[in-house]
């Protein structure tokens, strides 16, 4: 299938996008960063600005099968341009369906976040029709975003999944997230000032969220009745304590933890886990790689990056 990924560049993108080139796809990447560089099965649309007008321009008469919307603003807990966030989180994705659909696709993907859900009372699990972010800028540009870009699949009749993820860590997470700062710190033998740990998360490696994704594509395809929004997620909760310890451990590093170093952010939610039953049930998929396994393989990889990187074998 010819598969457009919006979003290429970014952590999940650029897993992604390697993955389905190689399970056989053709794959358009479509990306802001020049120094993204495609490989063998993968063609670059670069885009210094995304909008629709641009990226019709791009695809040409090109058709396409599926898209994949990764793309997204605010990641970063600095960037809240509420222009910025507004339309990349919440206007665009409706657009580029209706993009989709002109170009030929017979089913639309979009990503989204567990960012999107608003607090619970208690240790309760995210199900699909939890209460959705209101207050919070990231989180409510994404969650309404999810819902126009519902709306929009069904008014053109282009089955759409939303999938929201949670807590994905991995390699080529950005510098800042809580993965890549342990194993990059602590390799270098530096203390890491965290908080309490206390607040439990539904962490998922990066590789599981590629199979996930690639499965609702492949099964989206032959059964367009599976469309709607999905949380993407393992069902288990597990502190932020025992994560960090775990990488450390792995590192060899567990005396470099600083436990109570600095406070929880005011607004971190003590419970963010995900209920995949409605997934689960769907697609008949779950994750195969057990928690700690994940945890092993990531920072495995990561070391191994970054030791090339170290010997001149990587560049940018």
């Amino acid at each position: 299938m010819r598969v457009m990924v919006t979003g290429a560049s970014g952590f999940v993108g650029r897993r992604l996008v390697s993955k389905l080139a190689h399970e056989g796809h053709q794959v358009l990447a479509v990306v802001r960063n020049p120094s993204f560089r495609p490989g063998v099965g993968v063609e670059r649309i670069l885009l210094p600005q995304m909008d629709m007008p641009s990226l019709s321009e791009g695809l040409g008469k090109h058709s396409v099968d599926v898209v994949i919307n990764l793309a997204a603003a605010g990641v970063s807990p600095n960037d809240r341009d509420l222009a910025a966030l507004t339309n990349t989180n919440a206007s665009q994705p409706p657009a580029l369906v209706a993009l989709a659909k002109d170009h030929g696709a017979v089913a639309f993907i979009h990503i989204g976040s567990s960012a999107e859900y608003g607090p619970l009372p208690g240790p309760t699990r995210y199900a699909e029709r939890s209460p959705l972010e209101c207050q919070k800028l990231y989180g409510a540009t994404k969650a309404a975003g999810t819902l126009l870009t519902m709306a929009s699949g069904t008014a053109l009749g282009l089955p759409t999944a939303c999938l929201r993820l949670f807590n994905i860590f991995g390699p080529g997470e950005s510098a800042h997230r809580l993965f890549p700062s342990l194993v990059s710190r602590l390799t270098r033998g530096e203390r890491v000032a965290l908080s309490e740990g206390t607040q439990v998360r539904d962490f998922m490696h990066v590789d599981e969220a590629c199979s996930a994704i690639i499965h609702v594509l492949d099964s989206l395809v032959c059964s367009p009745t599976l469309a709607g929004i999905y949380n993407v997620a393992t069902g288990q909760g597990h502190t932020v304590r025992d994560f960090a310890e775990k990488v450390a451990d792995m590192v060899g590093k567990l005396e470099l933890l600083d436990f109570g170093a600095i406070p929880l952010r005011a607004d971190d939610l003590p419970y963010v886990v995900g209920d995949p039953s409605a997934f689960e049930e769907a697609f008949g998929w779950s994750p195969t790689l057990s928690y700690q396994d994940g945890v092993k393989a990531a920072v495995v990889e990561m070391q191994g990056l970054t030791s090339r990187c170290q010997d001149g074998i990587i560049d940018g």
